[in-house]
């Protein structure tokens, strides 16, 4: 699991900026936050707008950087995110939303989801980003970008010229071009398609194919996490795509979720709290089933203040009258328990449950300093005692003992040490649960209650 676990964020697209003006002390808070649930990398969304709102020249050869608007409200703003990433150790994912910037197309109806007339002038525009944050503002966090957010669907990407994927493809190739003209393709990976095909990847290998191994990091977005057929067909599909990636002899291709989330009881919002733990216990599932399937990572969505509607998705809230924001339990609880306690680089290990039923879950990984975590996911209605057995050889080793229940958690609880002997171990899972062992120090678990902000 080489990229691990992570958050999405569009806080800082149009409409969706945070309403409060937060100190440099609640920003703190926010990004404690975040670091504390165990992210690893954020997929944070920009738009050509913010830092090239009119056409710097009518040249995509020769940069004009007189041109660009790097010191924008909006670019503040997300020097704000970026800043916070580079100071906690967060790669930072740019996905470029949308086409973005009115002057890139003539189209008229959804200009703004438009194919650009001029594939060259799109390209500059993101390539001089990556520029300006790699080699003038020398982010390190700054670690992949990526160039539309779901562009397989006609809510992202429509219009006369819009025709994914063909249409879409060559603008990996011109992208690639313009980061090579400025200097820095070696500084930062390409992730795509970015899609939401919702566990119908076969497209992607075609691509490949076509148009070479441009890309450095594949991605998909998967909102089939309920339970059922649905959930199984895409875990069987994700996994005929990892192995044919595994297959490709010329390049190294992780694949990553982009986004997957907890829909709760399908495709809609849910805003009653039981209804939305019983989905982040169906979206924990997912979760595991995907890393033993080999997902080199997964981004959850969403790291954003959620009020009453949609609440099923925010990782914060802002509903209770004494906060301005703390942890939503249902969503940020059951992320944190799967994420706090694994690492990049992790090695995933093969699990095997006996005796019991397909509510219970599993997945343990060890990293190469002989440290371990293994996750189980009871999702049943009844406690269950089960056996776990892993293909890792312990003698007397003593694994921290936590887990979250619902249907509104508070936090992880800590129960009594548990002793790991040869290669297995006999554990009660409570119903509705997420339980993890581990080698790791368990760290302070009530930094979320201290971080969160009081009106």
């Amino acid at each position: 699991m080489n990229i691990g676990m992570g958050w999405n964020n569009a806080t800082v697209l149009e409409g969706r900026w945070l309403k409060h003006d937060f100190s440099r002390e609640d920003w703190d808070r926010y990004f404690g936050l975040m670091e504390w649930s165990g992210c690893h990398w954020l997929r944070h969304a920009v738009t050509i707008t913010d830092w090239e709102p009119f056409n710097e020249n009518q040249d995509p050869e020769e940069t004009d950087w007189d041109g660009f608007t790097f010191n924008s409200e909006n670019m503040n703003r997300h020097y704000t995110f970026l800043d916070q990433a580079e100071k906690r150790g967060i790669k930072v994912l740019l996905t470029n939303w949308r086409l973005g910037a009115r002057w890139l197309t003539s189209q008229d109806e959804k200009w703004i989801l438009a194919h650009p007339d001029n594939e060259d002038e799109f390209a500059e525009s993101l390539a001089a980003l990556v520029y300006y944050l790699k080699r003038i503002k020398k982010y390190q966090c700054v670690w992949a970008l990526s160039l539309w957010n779901e562009p397989n669907g006609d809510w992202a990407y429509i219009g006369p010229e819009s025709d994914y994927p063909d249409s879409f493809w060559p603008l990996y190739l011109s992208v690639d071009k313009h980061l090579r003209r400025l200097g820095v393709r070696d500084e930062i990976l390409l992730l795509g398609p970015d899609t939401s095909t919702g566990g119908k990847p076969e497209h992607i290998i075609e691509m490949l194919e076509k148009y070479g191994y441009i890309l450095d990091i594949i991605s998909d977005h998967d909102y089939s996490a309920f339970r059922g057929e649905r959930m199984d067909m895409s875990i069987r599909s994700y996994g005929n795509l990892i192995a044919d990636l595994n297959e490709i002899t010329e390049k190294e291709l992780p694949f990553v979720i982009g986004e997957f989330g907890n829909y709760g009881a399908g495709s809609q919002a849910v805003d009653d709290d039981e209804r939305v733990y019983s989905g982040a216990m169906s979206t924990v599932a997912y979760l595991m089933r995907m890393i033993n399937q080999g997902a080199s990572g997964l981004a959850r969505w969403e790291f954003h203040l959620y009020g009453d509607t949609w609440r099923n998705f925010g990782a914060l809230t802002e509903t209770d009258p004494d906060y301005i924001f703390k942890p939503y339990g249902p969503v940020y609880y059951p992320h944190a328990i799967t994420s706090r306690y694994v690492r990049p680089g992790w090695e995933v290990r093969k699990t095997e449950i006996r005796g019991v039923n397909d509510d219970i879950c599993a997945s343990a990984l060890t990293s190469a300093e002989n440290d371990i975590t293994i996750m189980m996911l009871n999702d049943g209605k009844e406690e269950r005692y089960v056996f776990l057995e892993t293909d890792i050889t312990l003698r007397n080793t003593i694994l921290h003992h936590m887990s979250v229940t619902g249907p509104l958690p508070d936090g992880i609880k800590l129960h009594e040490n548990i002793i790991f002997n040869q290669s297995g171990i006999t554990i009660k899972l409570l119903p509705g649960s997420v339980t993890t062992l581990t080698s790791l120090p368990v760290g302070d678990l009530e930094i979320p209650h201290k971080l969160a902000l009081k009106r």
